[in-house]
């Protein structure tokens, strides 16, 4: 038998590293299906369920409606960025401002200085527009956010000290009498817009208000103030 004539030994392709890609893409589909399961089905710690928010945000604004019809509520409309707001008084807070107005002409001066206390009114825009819910799965606890309170009114109350000092040919008019008073007012309202501990205690009057209602409509949900971010 001829060189040309003796048979050649079969080769065999090894399979094993297209079995390794076909075992390596089986992993990465499983991942991928894992990962879209939890990310259209399961919303455990990391994201609030949808149906849930939208069932505790219907709850606190029915309970808010059912309190302003049963006159549990008080409110007043309010001018806020334009638009009127029916607000709710949820707490108060009184204020002592002082403001002094001073001014010199040819080496006269004259000076007004005012002390008036003030009562303010902090409120929650009852449409609660900007409410945010979130809650976790298969808890009864719902958190709210982004509630917004604002001044509802700022009166004065109490006796107001009135110091003047008049200079020789500097004397005082009774238009800057009448300024210095509507500035007393403008500083009380912002100096009370400013107050972030009265921010806060009214919206924990808030969060109060709705647990004592849940609570009377035998209600197993609780409410409480979503973290601040800081």
């Amino acid at each position: 038998m001829t060189p040309e004539e003796t048979p050649q030994p079969t080769i065999r392709k090894k399979k094993s590293r297209g079995c390794l890609k076909y075992f390596i893409l089986l992993i990465l589909l499983l991942l991928g299906g894992c990962w879209l399961f939890s990310f259209c089905f399961y919303d455990g710690t990391v994201r609030s369920p949808r149906e849930a928010v939208q069932k505790a945000q219907t709850s606190v604004r029915t309970m808010v409606e059912q309190l302003v019809a049963s006159s549990a509520l008080q409110g007043r409309s309010v001018n806020q960025s334009g638009r009127m707001v029916e607000m709710y008084s949820l707490y108060e807070k009184d204020f002592v401002i002082e403001y002094e107005y001073t001014t010199s002409w040819m080496f006269s001066r004259k000076r007004i200085r005012i002390t008036q206390p003030y009562r303010v009114r902090y409120g929650i825009d009852s449409s609660l527009g900007s409410l945010q819910c979130t809650s976790r799965e298969g808890s009864e606890v719902v958190q709210l956010g982004n509630l917004k309170p604002c001044v509802i009114s700022c009166e004065r109350f109490g006796l107001q000290m009135l110091e003047e000092e008049e200079g020789m040919w500097n004397k005082i008019h009774p238009d800057e009498r009448a300024l210095a008073q509507n500035m007393i007012e403008e500083q009380a309202r912002i100096d009370a817009a400013a107050d972030p501990a009265a921010m806060y205690l009214t919206e924990m009057r808030f969060v109060e208000m709705l647990n004592r209602e849940s609570a009377r409509q035998q209600s197993n949900t609780r409410y409480t103030l979503a973290p601040r971010d800081r």
